[in-house]
């Protein structure tokens, strides 16, 4: 899948100085990944978006540990996020608590991009592949790739957003431009 609102977004993500980029494609190079956009499908059957509740925690139980789950609260001008579920490789890069809203913990730079990563989603109602280098809290060392999809409320409309982020110790990188090629480690067991 190749959106005008994807490359938009790394148009955007480039002149920002992010080395996030989306991708439509899906191909994904962590298994867990692959894992979770085939439970996301298989939850959705035939329905537009899953639920949460049709994601349970024994179908996500190979990815579980790299969970993350945002909360779509609508606004009066703009979607407000709030942490519902962090699991534990990524409570360890980035911290964050269930509860705490994204824009009230998150500074900027950051919280920017991730609510433009977030609004993306919601705006394809698809899942996406992101990749990059981890920027946050000066953790230029990880490399990352994350699967991420909305999740379906009440009549369809997204009310959340699953994030599945696999990070990694980056490998020694000759350029810049090789950073978002690198393939993460195929080993199950990943992150810090």
């Amino acid at each position: 899948m190749v959106k005008p609102q994807i490359d938009e977004f790394n148009a955007w993500a480039e002149r920002d100085g992010w080395s996030t980029r989306a991708d439509g494609a899906l191909d994904f190079r962590s298994p867990k990944l692959r894992e979770c956009l085939a439970v996301w499908t298989h939850a959705a059957a035939g329905n537009p978006l899953p639920t949460r509740a049709d994601l349970t925690p024994r179908a996500m139980k190979t990815f579980l540990s790299n969970v993350i789950i945002w909360d779509v609260l609508g606004g009066e001008t703009a979607n407000r996020y709030r942490l519902r579920v962090m699991g534990g490789q990524p409570q360890r890069i980035w911290g964050g608590k269930a509860g705490d809203f994204i824009d009230e913990v998150v500074p900027e730079p950051f919280r920017t991009r991730w609510h433009r990563l977030a609004q993306l989603s919601l705006d394809l109602r698809a899942p996406l592949r992101c990749h990059g280098i981890v920027q946050f809290a000066n953790r230029t060392y990880f490399q990352s790739e994350t699967f991420q999809a909305p999740l379906g409320g009440e009549g369809g409309v997204p009310d959340a957003i699953l994030f599945v982020h696999i990070v990694e110790p980056k490998a020694y990188l000759p350029t810049a431009q090789a950073a978002t090629d690198v393939p993460l480690r195929q080993a199950g067991g990943s992150g810090p």
